[in-house]
C-alpha cells in the first residue's frame, strides 16, 4: 500500500494513502483551483472532479407542534410561525363550523391577517367530486365550501403549507373529508411572491359563527 507523505518541521507527518481495499479501476481525483470559504466541506461531483460547497445540515431542523384537544366556541385558530419556518401542517378531526359557516384558510403577515386585495392572492385547481361551493376571493383560501353547510356537518381535514422556491412563495395542499361521505377535495394554491413573510396561517369560520367541535393539531418545521 502505497501513501503520500509530508513530514512537519518537528518530525511528525501527515500521510495521504490508498484505500484498504483494491479500488475496482484506477481512480483521479481532481483538487480544486482555490480555497472555499469558512465551513465549506470538499464534495465531489462523482466523477472526480473536487470542490469546495455549502453543505447543509439536516440537524438544525426543528419541529414545534400545538394540540388543542376542543375548538368549540372560537371562529379561528391561528398558528404563529417560527423563525425560518418552511412548512406547517394542520391536522383537524371530527371539525364541525356551527349555523352555514365555512372552513377557510388564511395567511397573515406583520400587518395581519389578509382579508383583501391580491398580493397573496391563491389560484385553485379541484380535484374530486362535490366542487360547488370551493372557490377563491382575494387573499382567502376557501378549503371546502360545501363542508360545514349546517351544524350537523362533521369533517376531517389535513393541510400542508409549504415554502417553495425564492421570497415568499408557497404552496398549499388540503384534504377534507366529510363524515358518512367519500367526498373528498385537494386544493392547490400558489401565493404570490412577495416581499412581506408570512407570519400566520389561520384555520377559521367564514359567514358566522364558531366551531361547534374539533380538534387540532399544527405542527411547524423550521431552520434554527
Amino acid at each position: 500500500m502505497s501513501n503520500i507523505k509530508l513530514v512537519h518541521s518537528g518530525g511528525n507527518s501527515v500521510s495521504l494513502t490508498t484505500p484498504d481495499s483494491n479500488p475496482a479501476a484506477n481512480r483521479t481525483f481532481k483538487l480544486p483551483g482555490a480555497d472555499g470559504t469558512s465551513g465549506q466541506a470538499l464534495v465531489t461531483d462523482g466523477n472526480g472532479a473536487l470542490s469546495f460547497a455549502t453543505v447543509t445540515s439536516t440537524s438544525n431542523v426543528k419541529v414545534t407542534r400545538t394540540s388543542i384537544s376542543d375548538i368549540s366556541g372560537v371562529s379561528y385558530f391561528d398558528a404563529t410561525l417560527p423563525a425560518n419556518c418552511f412548512k406547517v401542517e394542520l391536522s383537524a378531526l371530527n371539525v364541525s363550523p356551527s349555523g352555514s359557516g365555512y372552513l377557510i384558510f388564511r395567511v397573515g403577515t406583520s400587518g395581519g391577517i389578509q382579508t383583501g386585495g391580491s398580493y397573496y392572492k391563491f389560484c385553485q385547481n379541484l380535484i374530486g367530486a362535490n366542487q360547488n361551493g370551493v372557490f377563491e376571493t382575494n387573499s382567502i383560501v376557501y378549503l371546502n365550501g360545501y363542508i360545514g353547510g349546517g351544524a350537523a356537518d362533521i369533517s376531517t381535514t389535513q393541510l400542508t403549507f409549504m415554502k417553495c422556491g425564492t421570497g415568499e412563495r408557497w404552496t398549499m395542499t388540503s384534504t377534507t373529508m366529510e363524515e358518512g361521505t367519500t367526498s373528498s377535495q385537494i386544493t392547490v394554491a400558489h401565493p404570490q411572491n412577495g416581499s412581506t413573510p408570512i407570519t400566520t396561517v389561520r384555520f377559521a369560520i367564514h359567514n358566522g359563527g364558531n366551531f361547534d367541535s374539533g380538534d387540532i393539531t399544527w405542527t411547524c418545521w423550521s431552520t434554527t
